[in-house]
């Protein structure tokens, strides 16, 4: 790869130090552009030069980037590779990489292995003299690299490490720029050469030469901005801090907003400088106006503006079409003042992202497409998702058309002859020619049928065309499918206007100019797998990183193809292994059943036979013949075990055995053959061993038969010995023989089917299936086989044979389906009874059968008529078979006893049924038409029929099969071949047993009849449930008294009324399990009152149910009369004691402060009598008053005892409140009177009330509002003020009370706003809302939820507490032990917060030593801010006189009050009821006071009625217009509109500040004024 070294090599201290660089170093160059030249904008992902470290770490380049991997890891490396921002920066970028290297090492027998390691590269970049941009990569490993050796273990000498990969065209080197190269550059390509030497230049520093220039030479004089002399100093520093920028900047300057900007901001304006520079804005960026000019509009208003990701259409693409680029920017606008304090531009910063938000795009498409198609179990799922995914990228992909490979057809001679490649270059995909058609599986855009978009595509397959695409005319226009087979490389195509015309204009709207055709494939397969067409994006560049991403999806497209066609196969593939299976099967099964019935009509005959015969030689003959079709039968078994292995459809029914025991009752069956053999036959096992084995009993026996007449058949002398031996967790069983042995190459087939070991035995027989078979059903217990044997050299050699099955104990490997108990013994008799026999028969060659030999199990008594046999001559049995040898032969076995019918299917047999109703109906199992399960399912849905006995007849022996058969409904199930006693014993018991179940059918019907009559007659409801409850049967009586109707399938007990439900179930349950009588009364739903009496029996319950309605009526009319009058008195006493109560906590809290007031009162007098005794005493004396010590102490007294006195009278006016709000609960009137208010000023206001009282305490408290209120904007709220006031006063208050005795003594106050309600039942604030997002706009009416916490340092509270204490008069525990209390303040509250739309809770964490924490919320609405009085009016002055009438009837409060106002500036009259306070209105005359404040309730005229007279005296002229304030203590709302309508302009309630009073007085005083 160092080639054109002599190019780098100019450059001093740059290529010495990579090629003396330890580690891998590389070189990245800007690719050539084939319009403009060099592309300074684009890194090429080749290196153009390495160092010898990085080629011993990679064959080639190609193999560098698949190290880094495909997709995202490719991409992120891209991305940093072209990134900029390590260009004028003096820290150098860092990436880290992950690389795979495939290695073969030759020095260790070429073994291949997967290299992993990590490096973390440097970048440097560097513009040589041709503005060429290079990017210099330096590397530190942070893992372990490869070992390769020296010098001499390099790729070109034997022993060195290889590896594989295709050759690759190395890309030229750049020339580097030298360190002594002039410091010029082109004018419009980037240069890191230092500024201009002009010194004197304000703009001499920073910024490049270039630019630094321009601003320098610019005729600024032609320009809004005027010459540089003349421009502002902050424009100055401005320029200057844009010119030394080192990220795209710019300042915008003046009205016009004249564009002045650095180098980078030039490199990113491309085709637009320097034509924009010194510009208008609007001339400048003319297309991004609609986007830029409000962001600078508002940034001149002083307001800063930043946008992450911005989407600007430059208009900056050489495309006659479409010139606007789609780019995208993080840019802020930041305004500039002027040296007037004016903002007369802004300051813009800029940095392009168009390559990552592209990137992203991109890599969504990627990802998206992976995990749609990488799941595609066909084509056709992959053309759905593969179209699915393109089409969610509209602006890269506005267009496509999928095609895929449809048939693969070879040319003939004359077409192969003329694209077979003649040359010397081959093309590198060239295999023998053929033709490929390629079928449109799915397009995006594309309109149906459009001209230009064929359905099929048939190509030539490695035909010498030139893979370039030639120039096309709209009229022959046509894909380049060729070219792009041959090239197998994605092709670039221009389109006319004319082909895309009824394209879908998808993304950007813009006509598509070009598109991108390409092939898909696998690496496996040279053949194409499809082609893809997708249009281009109209507003980007096909650039390097469009086109790496173009091959990107190309190489996923066909790896996901090639993964959904290989999937589509496998599952062909399983379908046709499927169908083989079963075929097979079926072809088993039909040989079985084919063999089994010719078996069955000749072993019956023959078995007959021997049983007639008494000629010896000929029953002799058919002894053996009866022998060999056992041997038969057996074969036959062995070969459907085998297929029902190979089907997987042998499956066991495993119970657990004390296996020694077990196997020495099976052994002990060969016991008398191995004797009379000469051999010693021992059997050993372990007495007292008691785990078990779970086994097959079936394939168990089959198991140690095998393993014995294996032993016996190959010894022929010595002995056999049969042992069991436990370990820990398995069991052996071992059977040893001294036979002949196994050759050694016998051993590893021993076990395949059909292999037979030529050896010296005792017969030549077999058929090689014995051991195979015996292999399969051990490892189908979860256990193992195994053979050891010593096979003689010489004859007088030890030899021998010993296998051992070792099977597991327990039942966890086996599957939870087979598990039983205990299953049914077979008939292992009858199937040793065949091998022994068989053994009986071998013997060594010259040995002669005695008579003993011959087999006495077919002797019998069959063929002759049985008396043990009840068959009537009236009784009539059913045949049905398709063989007519069969139907002759069971038609014989059955025609002596009773009369039979034959049908040769099982539709003709039903047929016969219902004609006749026979007895029993005997079948075979494979018939035409209807078989023998469709024969046994018509007879059990024929309710006539039913109860018909079925013995079926089947060739099927498995376990397995006799299951299916008894389960489908059969009464017995017979295997072929069988003997016809066995038939006649079977056949004899079913008949029998269906008359006995007849005549219990009759029995059963008649007494049900007479039960059925006898529950319709009872006056009860009478009824039976099983054990689950379940009701089974039931009379009309209950129907009628439950409301069920007749036939409705429904759980009873929804008819028993919901409160009674559980009770009744729970009775029956009760019932059930203690095995007892009960009762219950209940009602139905439809009010039906019942006593239900059960009885318990085995079967489940029995019960009656008594109508007891009108009886439970007449007791519940006297109890609720009872109970009436006792609520009545309840109710009394209730009122009574809550009206005593109220009495008593009224009394206490009012007292308590009124005692301290008149003592604080009395405290005062002292004081201020003997201070005016030492005032008389000075002057009389006419001596100075002197100040003492003790007179301080006298009035710091007086001072608290004042302090004292205010603070009584809030906690009276607090206890009166809650009296209050008490009353109008109890009387049904509170209600609330919304006001609009500001909220935190209205919180502050409250909280401010008890202020003087916690500082007096020393308590410290804070009030903390939360960042939803400014976030939402909340300012104005509708609300009823003053009860959310009352509710914060009462929780302050608490908190108050119980912080006082602490040590640390705290009150935490926290309010926090929100558009929606708590997210569970607690009183929090809910997080994270969506629409907490969304600011308030002015005047908007929202509904808000204010939630409020108080938390205290307090005792806290005990457990008991939590439950009561928003409950009337209820206090806590503290409390009454402690602080006292009215008992209603957090009832109040609670009944507050109810009204407002909220909740009030104490958190569960109040419990203990470490205070209390109480919260509540409330519903208000935002709205719009009162309109501004004359209070905000700047004439309002505290300084003006005024007159004001005080009419009050209370001589102390007319006092007070006339002090005060005198106190303040104002002249106060006095009037001691409303008769007084016309009078002085009417003697004042024209001169009208400023303000009346009238009591409402007075002697001899109330205020009501003097208001009354005086608006009567206003309308008729005799006095000029009052200002009324009314003054009262009825706070009640109808009171308040009784005084406004009697003519009161305002009214405040007692006890008012009089701040608040003063305030109203001025304020109307001033708008008269």
């Amino acid at each position: 790869m160092q080639v054109e070294a002599s190019n780098i090599e100019k450059v001093e201290n740059i290529v010495p130090f990579l090629k003396a660089y330890p580690f891998p170093a590389f070189i990245h160059c800007s690719p050539p552009n084939e319009t403009q030249g060099l592309d300074n904008r684009r890194i090429s992902l080749h290196p153009a030069w390495s160092n010898r470290a990085f080629d011993t770490l990679f064959v080639s380049y190609d193999q560098f980037l698949t190290a880094i991997g495909l997709g995202e890891p490719l991409v992120a490396y891209g991305l940093w590779l072209e990134a900029r921002d390590g260009l004028n920066d003096d820290e150098p970028m860092t990436h880290r990489l992950t690389l795979k290297i495939p290695w073969i090492d030759e020095g260790n027998d070429g073994l291949e292995s997967e290299v992993n390691t990590e490096l973390e590269l440097v970048k440097s970049m560097l513009l040589d003299p041709h503005g060429q941009l290079h990017a210099i990569i330096t590397s530190i490993p942070r893992a372990p690299l490869p070992k390769h050796g020296n010098a001499k273990s390099s790729l070109r000498h034997k022993k060195s490490r290889k590896r594989r990969n295709k050759p690759i065209k190395l890309y030229d080197l750049p020339t580097f720029r030298s360190s002594t190269a002039p410091p010029t550059a082109k004018p419009d390509s980037l240069s890191g050469s230092s500024a201009t030497e002009s010194g004197s230049s304000l703009y001499g520093h920073g910024g490049g030469p270039k630019m630094s220039e321009m601003v320098a030479n610019y005729p600024w004089e032609k320009t809004p901005l005027g010459p540089q002399d003349q421009w502002d100093p902050c424009l100055k520093q401005a320029v200057q801090l844009t010119l030394s920028t080192p990220y795209p900047a710019a300042t915008w300057w003046g009205p016009d907003l004249v564009l002045i900007y650095n180098d980078a901001y030039a490199e990113m304006s491309t085709t637009k400088h320097p034509r924009i520079f010194g510009q208008k804005g609007l001339e400048a960026w003319d297309e991004l106006w609609e986007t830029l000019g409000p962001a600078l509009k508002t940034c001149m208003e002083g307001n800063p503006v930043y946008k992450k990701d911005d989407l600007l259409l430059m208009d900056r693409l050489e495309n006659e079409e479409q010139s606007l680029e789609e780019t995208y920017h993080s840019w802020s606008w930041t305004p500039i003042l002027g040296a007037d304090q004016k903002f007369y531009g802004v300051f813009n910063g800029t940095h392009e992202t168009s390559s990552k938000v592209i990137a992203e795009r991109r890599m969504n498409t990627l990802q998206l497409l992976g995990s749609r198609s990488s799941v595609a179990q066909n084509q056709e799922a992959f053309c759905q998702a593969a179209i699915s995914s393109l089409n969610e990228n509209d602006k890269d992909i506005p267009f496509a058309a999928l095609y895929l490979m449809d048939a693969d057809a070879p040319l003939d001679e004359s077409e192969d002859a003329l694209t077979t490649p003649q040359g010397p270059e081959i093309p590198r995909y060239h295999h023998p020619s053929s033709k490929l058609m390629f079928k449109l599986r799915g397009c995006i855009g594309f309109p149906a049928e459009h001209p230009y978009l064929p359905t099929t595509v048939r190509v030539v397959m490695n035909s010498l065309i030139s893979p370039s695409v030639p120039e096309m005319d709209t009229e022959l226009f046509s894909w380049p499918f060729q070219q792009a087979i041959a090239s197998r490389e994605p092709i670039r195509v221009s389109i006319p206007p004319s082909v895309s015309e009824g394209i879908e204009q998808r993304g950007w709207g813009d006509r598509v100019s070009h598109a991108i055709i390409m092939t898909l494939s696998s690496d496996a397969d040279a053949k194409p797998l499809g082609i893809v067409i997708l249009g281009l994006n109209t507003r980007r560049p096909f650039d390097a990183d469009y086109s790496r991403w173009v091959d990107v999806l190309r190489s996923s497209l066909g790896s996901y193809l090639d993964g959904s066609i290989s999937r589509e196969e496998e599952v062909k593939r399983a379908e046709n292994l499927s169908q083989l299976d079963a075929a097979k099967t079926a072809l088993f099964s039909n040989a079985s059943h084919e063999l089994r019935t010719p078996l069955t009509l000749i072993a019956g005959p023959i078995t007959e036979c021997i049983n007639e015969i008494t000629e010896p030689t000929i029953q002799k003959k058919l002894v053996m013949a009866a022998r060999n079709i056992d041997r038969l039968t057996r074969l036959v078994d062995s070969l459907m075990d085998f297929s029902r292995l190979e089907a997987g459809r042998l499956e066991g029914r495993y119970s657990p055995v004390l296996f020694g025991s077990y196997v020495a009752d099976l052994a002990s069956v060969f016991k008398a053959v191995v004797e009379k053999a000469k051999l010693e036959y021992t059997i050993t096992y372990d007495e007292n061993e008691t785990r078990t084995v779970f086994i097959d009993h079936g394939y168990m026996e089959k198991i140690i038969f095998n393993l014995i007449g294996n032993a016996f058949k190959y010894t022929l002398v010595g002995s056999i010995e049969v042992e069991i031996i436990y370990g820990r967790s398995t069991v052996s069983l071992i059977v040893r023989d001294t036979g002949v042995g196994i050759p050694k190459a016998d051993l590893p087939m021993i076990w395949d089917r059909f292999h037979r070991v030529e050896a010296t035995s005792r017969s030549h027989e077999g058929t090689g299936i014995g051991l195979a078979l015996t292999k399969q059903f051990v490892q189908l217990h979860g256990g193992t086989i195994e053979v050891t044997s010593k096979y003689p050299s010489i004859s007088s050699d030890d030899h021998g044979s010993t296998f051992t099955a070792t099977f597991p104990l327990g039942k966890d490997h086996l599957p939870a389906a087979g598990l039983v108990d205990d299953a049914p013994m077979s008939n292992r008799r009858a199937y040793a009874r065949g091998i022994v026999a068989e053994a009986a028969g071998w013997r060594p060659v010259g040995d002669a059968a005695t008579p003993s030999d011959s087999d006495e199990s077919y002797s019998g008594s069959e063929g002759h008529k049985s008396a043990d046999l009840n068959f009537e001559p009236g009784d009539l049995i059913i045949l049905a078979d398709d063989n007519q040898d069969m139907l002759d032969y069971i038609k014989n076995i059955f025609g002596q006893y009773c009369h039979v019918r034959v049908a040769h299917n099982g539709k003709m047999a039903l047929e016969l049924a219902r004609k006749y109703l026979p007895q029993l109906i005997v079948s075979d199992v494979m018939m035409p038409i209807m078989d023998g399960f469709g024969l046994v399912n018509a007879l059990k849905e024929d309710s006539l029929l039913k109860s018909i006995p079925i013995i079926l007849l089947t060739a099927r022996a498995a376990d397995s099969d006799r299951a299916e058969g008894v389960m489908s409904g059969a009464d017995d199930f017979v295997p072929k071949p069988f003997s016809s006693r066995e038939l006649l014993a079977r056949a004899n018991l079913q008949v029998q047993l269906g008359k006995r179940r007849k005549e219990m059918e009759a029995r059963f019907l008649e007494r049900t009849k007479e039960l059925q009559i006898l529950s319709d007659l009872s006056p009860a409801g009478l009824f039976r449930m099983d054990n689950e409850c379940n009701m089974v049967l039931c009379n009309n009586r209950f129907f009628e008294l439950s409301g069920i109707k007749q036939g409705q399938e429904i759980e009873w007990l929804n008819f028993v009324h919901n409160d009674y439900r559980v009770r009744v179930e729970n009775m029956l349950k009760q019932s059930l399990e203690a095995q007892e009588s009960g009762s219950i009364d209940f009602v139905f739903q439809n009010g039906t009152w019942v006593k239900c009496s059960v009885r318990w029996w085995k079967h489940g319950l029995v019960g009656m149910a008594t109508d007891t309605t009108l009886t439970r009526l007449y007791q519940e009319a006297l109890t609720k009369r009872a109970e009436d009058a006792e609520e009545r008195r309840k109710e009394a006493e209730e009122r009574r004691r809550g009206q005593e109560l109220l009495v008593d906590v009224t009394s206490h809290e009012l007292r308590q402060p009124v005692s301290a007031v008149i003592n604080c009162a009395n405290v005062v007098l002292g004081n201020l009598t003997k201070l005016r005794q030492a005032f008389e005493e000075c002057m009389e004396k006419q001596s100075a008053f002197e100040i003492t010590p003790g007179l301080l102490d006298q009035i710091d007294e007086d001072i608290e005892s004042l302090n004292a006195i205010a603070l009584c009278g809030l906690a009276q006016g607090h206890i009166v409140n809650d009296i209050l709000t008490l009353s109008r609960v109890q009387l049904h009137m509170l209600t609330l009177q919304e006001a609009v208010f500001p909220l935190v000023q209205e919180i502050r206001q409250v909280c401010s009330i008890l202020l003087n009282e916690m500082k007096n305490k020393g308590i410290k408290h804070s009030l903390t509002f939360g960042d939803s209120i400014q976030k939402l904007g909340v300012q104005y709220v509708s609300a009823d003020k003053v009860r959310f006031g009352q509710v914060i006063i009462n929780l302050l208050s608490n908190a108050i009370k119980f912080s006082q005795t602490s040590v640390v003594k705290t009150i935490d106050i926290m309010v926090d706003v929100s558009k929606g309600p708590p997210l569970d039942d607690s009183c929090k604030p809910p997080t994270n809302l969506a629409e907490d997002s969304l600011k308030v706009e002015d005047g908007e009416r929202v509904d808000l939820y204010v939630y409020i916490s108080v938390h205290d340092s307090g005792p806290g509270l005990q457990p008991k507490d939590l439950e009561r204490l928003f409950q009337r008069f209820q206090r806590g525990t503290n409390s009454e032990e402690v602080f006292g209390g009215s008992g209603l303040g957090l009832f109040v509250s609670r009944t507050i917060c109810d009204l407002l739309g909220g909740r009030i809770e104490v958190d569960e964490t109040s419990v203990g030593q470490q205070g209390s924490t109480f919260r509540f919320f409330v519903r208000m609405s935002t709205t719009t801010p009162p309109t501004p009085g004359a209070v905000d009016s700047p004439q309002l002055v505290a300084d003006v006189s005024l007159r004001i009438l005080v009419a009050e009837d209370n001589q102390i409060n007319r006092k007070i009050l006339s002090r005060q106002l005198m106190a303040n500036n104002c002249r106060a009259s006095i009037a001691v009821n409303g008769a007084e306070a016309v009078d002085a209105v009417l003697q004042a005359g024209d001169n009208a006071f400023d303000c009346i404040l009238m009591d409402c309730e007075m002697p001899v005229m109330s205020g009501l009625e003097a208001t009354k007279e005086l608006r009567r005296l206003e309308e008729s002229g005799k006095i000029p217009p009052q200002r009324i304030i009314a003054l009262t203590g009825n706070a009640r709302s109808e009171q308040v509109q009784n005084a406004l309508a009697a003519g009161m302009d305002e009214v405040m309630t007692k006890p008012y500040k009089l701040v608040d009073l003063l305030e109203r007085i001025r304020s109307h005083s001033s708008d008269r004024r």
